[in-house]
């Protein structure tokens, strides 16, 4: 069994989209500091940088020798973008669901996936994407021990939680690549777009450099080289007033709603703030009393398992993630939202759930 991917038209278009463009000496003089000073940021051997987060991971897929009709295994609960990604370069989505505590892939249900895969004796996955949801890092020994068992290239898709770690080892370092993006929203994004790709081996470098080939006739990729570069100056102060705001509102709602959960092993860089809410009617109660306030939040996350399903694959149960998706919503965050904010945006959100709660109650009785 193969599975299903994309047309090879839209395979040549991607291999054309990986072009970058002619750079000039001083601009590559440029992105070469970057690169260095990015690596060693988060301790990683090498970074290559690329146009976008998009392409980033495109090429980490490719190098790790991703092919037209291959399976590539992804959260099931999570942006589009990676679902959308893994269908450009030829390959389809294999779902796994994820923890209901962390809401990152889950080590337990990554093997189900792909003990259910050898026992019909069919092709397996060749790699797995794995997101760190929110900013929160993925309990990468455990799904790494699960791709060596079975021969799966690991890829951590690093796009939310730059300055994260897991086990004293910042985001960038697990798996054979590491994928970034710098889009604005983002937590290092800049005024354009961009990405990085950070790798172990100098031959990694070779690989990736050798898709990412250069021409004269394409825009400059990379226009955020000194923004970057700037807000690379102030970030560790920045992620640490980040991780402070995060802090209070947990001391605030912890008894009120549920909130990511992850060990002491665990520093999330908290791009977003979750909480989730008991039902969907509790989620949209609050939601409508937070607007009401003029309060920004968001359900930022859908179960894929609503696409239509192109391959069996895709007809896994996706219960967790299906369960999150009507529950979550995410809360302003920033390194300089004020005590007094974070505390009245928590005032508002214990009142909502204690209301919903009630009304929930006499509804019932009724």
């Amino acid at each position: 069994m193969k599975f299903t991917g994309v047309k090879t038209e839209k395979v040549s278009e991607l291999k054309r989209q990986l072009v970058v463009p002619d750079i000039k000496a001083g601009e590559s003089e440029a992105l070469m500091k970057l690169e260095t000073r990015l690596a060693q940021y988060t301790g990683a051997d090498h970074c290559v940088l690329t146009k976008s987060g998009t392409y980033g991971l495109l090429a980490a897929l490719k190098a790790s020798g991703v092919r037209e009709g291959d399976g590539v295994m992804c959260t099931s609960f999570s942006f589009l973008a990676t679902s959308e990604i893994i269908t450009l370069a030829g390959a389809s989505p294999v779902y796994v669901d994820t923890n209901p505590n962390t809401y990152n892939v889950d080590p337990y249900c990554l093997e189900y996936v792909l003990k259910k895969c050898a026992r019909r004796k069919l092709n397996m996955p060749k790699a797995l994407v794995a997101a760190n949801l929110f900013g929160m890092p993925c309990d990468f020994d455990a799904l790494g021990e699960v791709c060596l068992r079975y021969n799966v290239a690991l890829i951590e898709d690093m796009s939310c939680s730059f300055g994260a770690s897991y086990k004293g080892k910042k985001s960038g370092n697990f798996g054979r690549f590491s994928v970034a993006s710098f889009f604005p929203a983002k937590p290092l994004g800049d005024g354009g777009d961009g990405g990085g790709v950070f790798c172990r081996t100098r031959e990694d470098v070779k690989i990736l450099t050798s898709l990412l080939e250069v021409k004269k006739d394409h825009p400059f990729h990379f226009t955020g080289v000194n923004l970057i570069g700037e807000k690379l100056t102030i970030y560790t102060e920045n992620l640490s007033r980040r991780q402070l705001v995060a802090a209070r509102y947990r001391d605030n709602l912890r008894d009120f709603v549920k909130l990511q959960q992850a060990g002491a092993d665990y520093i999330s860089a908290y791009t977003q703030f979750a909480i989730e809410l008991n039902d969907e009617n509790q989620r949209d109660f609050v939601i409508d009393a937070l607007r009401d306030k003029q309060i920004p939040c968001s359900v930022v996350c859908r179960s894929n398992r609503a696409r239509p399903a192109e391959n069996e694959w895709e007809n896994v149960v996706l219960t967790n993630a299906g369960k999150a998706e009507n529950r979550l919503i995410t809360i302003p965050i920033h390194p300089y939202l004020s005590v007094r904010v974070v505390d009245y945006i928590s005032e508002c959100i214990m009142e909502a759930s204690e209301v919903s709660k009630l009304d929930a109650h006499v509804k019932a009785e009724k």
